[in-house]
C-alpha cells in the first residue's frame, strides 16, 4: 500500500490481488492471469499501443485524454476517407471471373499418414505406451514410473511419486 500511496486497505487489496495473479504458477506453467484471460497482464501505459515518444510527453490524465481524443478523430477521418474512395460493387462486376473447376493443386499433394509421437515426461524419449501418470496425466514409459502393488496400470511418474512420498 505504501508503494501505491494508499492508506485504505480496500484500495491496497487490488494491488495485492494483482501481484498474486501475476506470479508464475509451476503447475499450470503460466501465471493465473494468463490462464484466466489468455494474455499477459497489462500494467500502466508502457504496455499500451502508444509509441514511446508519445508516452514520454504524458504526465497527467488530462494529457492522456487529449492523446485519446486525437487518436479517435484521426480514426474517424481515415474511415471517412476510405469509405469515399471505394467504388460500388456493381461497377466492378465485369472484372469478376468465376472458375467452377476443382482445385488443381490438390491433385499433386502427397497423402502420407502423420504419426504422432509422444514423449515420456521422465526420460524425454519417444514412447508408444498408452500409460499416463495417475496424477499429472502425462505420458510415461512403464519402466520410468512407480506402479502400485495391486495394479500395474496405476502408475506415477518420478516427479509425482517424489511429491507424494517426500
Amino acid at each position: 500500500m505504501q508503494d501505491n500511496k494508499s492508506y485504505r486497505w480496500s484500495e491496497g487489496l487490488h494491488f495485492v490481488q494483482f501481484m498474486k495473479n501475476r506470479a508464475y504458477h509451476c503447475g499450470i506453467k503460466r501465471t493465473l492471469y494468463e490462464a484466466l484471460f489468455g494474455c499477459k497482464p497489462k500494467l500502466g501505459l508502457t504496455t499500451s499501443f502508444l509509441p514511446e515518444d508519445v508516452l514520454k510527453d504524458i504526465n497527467t490524465e488530462e494529457q492522456l485524454e487529449k492523446v485519446r481524443e486525437r487518436v479517435q478523430t484521426m480514426e474517424k477521418a481515415e474511415t471517412n476517407q476510405i469509405m469515399q474512395e471505394k467504388e460500388p460493387v456493381s461497377k466492378n462486376m465485369h472484372k469478376i471471373i468465376v472458375d467452377n473447376g476443382l482445385n488443381r493443386h490438390d491433385e499433386g499433394m502427397l497423402t502420407e499418414e502423420i504419426f504422432v509421437s509422444d514423449t515420456c515426461c521422465v526420460c524425454l524419449k519417444e514412447t508408444s505406451d498408452a500409460l499416463a501418470c495417475k496424477m499429472c496425466r502425462r505420458k510415461i514409459h512403464t519402466f520410468c514410473g512407480h506402479a502400485s502393488k495391486g495394479d500395474e496400470m496405476d502408475i506415477l511418474c518420478n516427479i509425482c511419486f517424489k511429491t507424494i512420498f517426500v
